[in-house]
């Protein structure tokens, strides 16, 4: 009897661990408790709209997108139209093709994303309809049963009152009529963007630990480039990229010892936000060579991660 009582107690208590873990760990990676100076939240609609919040400077950025534009998609998918983003995210059951692509778009990552469950194919854009940046509207679609979204109820809770202050006038436009034409294909110019805004999204709070990160892939350089793309956008100093001397079946996050992973820690955690798996993180000697003294993190990058940036 006395046996089963203790066991019942461990199960209770192990349960209440479990669940203060996951309490504690949504609670850390919650926007309020995040070392975040932007907020970038994408609309995506009959107007795809990416409105990008600042914590600090309190400089907020909106940008409007044509659905006619093509662009590029990463995990294999090549160049797609803007207005089919949202229906490919549907048959592929990935709405974080979204995130990713708008990403690497505008060269910083996004946090946040609102789309229609009733996923269409959106041939052009009408300014007249669809989402708009208007509070009641953003803030409409948050709670929408509509709308399929990556934002976690305590995130709405602090997104309610961030939104809530600002005006349409707090808001300034920037240009995203950047096309390339040389194919004949009007494919949105990335890198025409990434020049005319580089710093505009930077994180002031990874600019100043200034961490030099090196990034290692097994088969896909491209897919280490469009990593190395959008945290440079983030603000965050990748200063090589390389082949893996060995491949490795998980994201690898290596420091040369645990205090140097105290001191870059903020930008362990922006890192980890944007390739929304779990790397393992690794110390010292690793396949019996060290850390390069160039650089204060490595990032080995798994056959899934190379897939989905590709």
């Amino acid at each position: 009897m006395r046996r089963s009582k203790t066991f019942v107690v461990i199960v209770i208590v192990s349960i209440a661990l479990y669940c203060g873990i996951l309490l504690w760990r949504g609670v850390r990676e919650a926007a309020p408790f995040r070392h975040q100076d932007r907020i970038n939240i994408l609309l995506y609609g009959v107007e795809p709209i990416i409105i990008s919040l600042g914590l600090t400077d309190h400089v907020n950025y909106l940008m409007r997108f044509d659905n006619s534009i093509k662009t590029y998609a990463p995990g294999g998918y090549g160049i797609y139209g803007i207005g089919g983003l949202g229906k490919l995210s549907s048959l592929e059951h990935d709405p974080d093709l979204l995130r990713r692509t708008f990403s690497l778009m505008t060269s910083t990552d996004i946090d946040y994303y609102l789309l229609p469950k009733d996923s269409k194919v959106y041939q052009d854009s009408d300014f007249t309809k669809g989402f708009s940046p208007t509070k009641s509207a953003i803030l409409s679609a948050m709670f929408s049963s509509k709308i399929i979204s990556n934002i976690r109820f305590l995130d709405k809770m602090y997104l309610v009152s961030v939104i809530g202050r600002q005006r349409k006038i707090d808001y300034i436009a920037l240009k995203t009529g950047f096309i390339d034409n040389i194919n004949k294909t009007s494919e949105f110019a990335s890198d025409e963007f990434f020049k005319e805004y580089q710093g505009f999204f930077y994180n002031k709070s990874l600019r100043d630990i200034d961490t030099t990160i090196q990034i290692q892939y097994s088969s896909s350089f491209l897919s280490a480039k469009h990593i190395g793309r959008v945290l440079d956008g983030e603000g965050i100093r990748v200063a090589d990229i390389d082949i893996a001397q060995k491949p490795v079946s998980k994201c690898l996050i290596r420091y040369k010892n645990s205090n140097d992973r105290l001191i870059h820690l903020v930008t362990e955690d922006a890192v980890r936000k944007l390739l929304q798996l779990h790397c393992i993180t690794e110390y010292g000697l690793v396949h019996g060579r060290a850390p390069s003294d160039s650089f204060d993190m490595v990032i080995v990058l798994s056959p899934q991660l190379e897939e989905l940036w590709h």
